[in-house]
């Protein structure tokens, strides 16, 4: 299917201080999850939340929110903090932490199942710190869309930076029943939710398949 060519939107400090508005913003959003065959797509199940923008304006709102917090001259715990109600807001931890479990899904169990996602929301936040320096751009520009299925649209951007340099980023947007989330985010061509399944399951595999070892990896990390 054809690009969906749109204006190109370059946030504006009028959206950038709306998205701050968003940063302190938790959405509670219970999921019962279903993995589907090919291993890339699951089905949610929980009450809608009017949280529905087309997905250009959706990830406009996200990208400029990430860039305000990775400018933001607080401490790495309040760093981690924020993006991490980013996250848990406008991710789709649960399908994302299920994925990145591979072969091994199967083996998350329901007494563990809410701290895993939690784990996996700080972890992920937690490598946005680290690289926060790489994130501080002067300004994200949204280029276009793709729309690959009724479910998933892929939106591709690009940060910019005081240098001139930029940095192509595409975000992969799923539809749930709680409205647009992001799965997935490519930057430089490599899709950070594939490269942490591989992560994941390897620290399972060099432990003889112990889900547990992974808990206290993500741990020890957050």
């Amino acid at each position: 299917m054809k690009p969906i060519k749109t204006k190109q939107k370059t946030i504006s400090r009028r959206k950038l201080l709306t998205a701050s508005a968003l940063l302190g913003v938790t959405v509670a959003s219970p999921y019962a999850l279903a993995q589907r065959a090919d291993d890339n797509l699951f089905e949610p199940n929980s009450t809608p939340l009017p949280l529905f923008l087309p997905a250009e304006d959706f990830i406009a709102t996200i990208a400029g929110s990430l860039l305000l917090v990775a400018k933001a001259e607080v401490d790495d715990d309040e760093k981690k903090a924020q993006y991490q109600a980013l996250l848990e807001t406008y991710a789709d931890i649960p399908t994302i932490a299920e994925f990145s479990l591979g072969r091994y899904a199967s083996s998350l169990t329901d007494d563990v199942r809410e701290n895993y996602y939690s784990l996996v929301a700080g972890y992920i936040s937690r490598i946005f710190v680290i690289h926060s320096s790489n994130l501080a751009g002067r300004d994200v520009e949204v280029l276009s869309s793709r729309v690959r299925d009724e479910r998933e649209t892929l939106v591709e951007s690009r940060v910019w930076f005081e240098s001139g340099r930029s940095l192509p980023v595409v975000w992969r947007v799923i539809s749930t029943a709680d409205g647009l989330k992001v799965f997935d985010v490519s930057v430089n061509d490599i899709w950070l939710a594939i490269q942490q399944r591989a992560e994941f399951v390897a620290v399972i595999t060099e432990n003889n398949g112990d889900l547990t070892a992974l808990l206290e990896f993500l741990t020890r990390n957050n």
